[in-house]
């Protein structure tokens, strides 16, 4: 059942790229959450949220980089596929895994096929 989606080298439809984005987006959240809630355990009440809540964003760019880094793996290391893993990685930096998984879905996302050609 999810064999396709759990593979990188699988190129998906629109609705499977959006589906892949919340799968994604659901475990960034996760580990964010965690990430956070170790983070604030260190720290005095007043501070924990917002220290839980940075921790939580910036657990998102090594996310990202580890998705982007599978999703090119066999693929063409072209620009167009490194700047969208560049983009994921900075979005990530400032909205989390939130923002830094939309570059990494249209990269997931297969060309539309022409029926012409």
């Amino acid at each position: 059942m999810f064999g396709e989606i759990m593979n990188f080298n699988y190129q998906r439809s629109a609705k499977q790229a959006f589906g892949w984005y919340l799968m994604y987006l659901l475990v960034g959240l996760v580990i964010g959450a965690v990430s956070g809630y170790l983070a604030g355990l260190f720290v005095k009440a007043d501070e924990g949220f917002n220290i839980g809540r940075l921790a939580g964003q910036f657990s998102a760019v090594p996310f990202n980089i580890l998705l982007g880094t599978l999703l090119i793996w066999r693929r063409k290391k072209d620009a167009p596929n490194l700047l969208l893993v560049l983009a994921g990685a900075i979005l990530s930096a400032l909205a989390g895994a939130l923002g830094g998984l939309i570059p990494l879905a249209f990269l997931s996302n297969r060309p539309v096929e022409k029926p012409w050609a």
